[in-house]
C-alpha cells in the first residue's frame, strides 16, 4: 500500500552525498536547523561553512526563488541594528 506525504525530510546521508557531487564540497556535514516549506540545513566542509535550502516541490517558481536568494545575498552585505549592538555577518569586531 502506498501512502501520500504532505511533508518528508529528506536523508542527510544521501543528502550529503548530493551536495558533495553537485558543489564539489569535501565530506559535508548536514545538520538541520529549520523544517517548514523549506529545510534549511547547515553544511560544514572542513573550514567552509554555508546554508542549504530545500525547496517544497511547487511551493515557489525559479523566479521567486531567484529573487528570494538575492534579496538574502543583499542582506547579507548590509548592517543590521538591533536596539544599541550591530549585527555583523562575518562576525569579526
Amino acid at each position: 500500500m502506498s501512502f501520500p506525504a504532505l511533508h518528508s525530510v529528506l536523508a542527510p546521508i544521501a543528502l550529503a552525498g548530493m551536495v558533495a557531487e553537485t558543489y564539489g564540497l569535501p565530506q559535508p556535514a548536514l545538520t538541520l536547523l529549520r523544517r517548514g516549506l523549506n529545510d534549511t540545513s547547515r553544511v560544514q566542509s572542513g573550514e567552509q561553512r554555508t546554508i542549504l535550502r530545500v525547496y517544497r516541490c511547487g511551493w515557489r517558481t525559479p523566479a521567486e526563488v531567484g529573487w528570494e536568494l538575492a534579496f538574502l545575498q543583499h542582506l547579507i552585505r548590509i548592517p543590521i541594528e538591533s536596539g544599541s549592538s550591530r549585527f555583523n555577518p562575518s562576525g569579526c569586531e
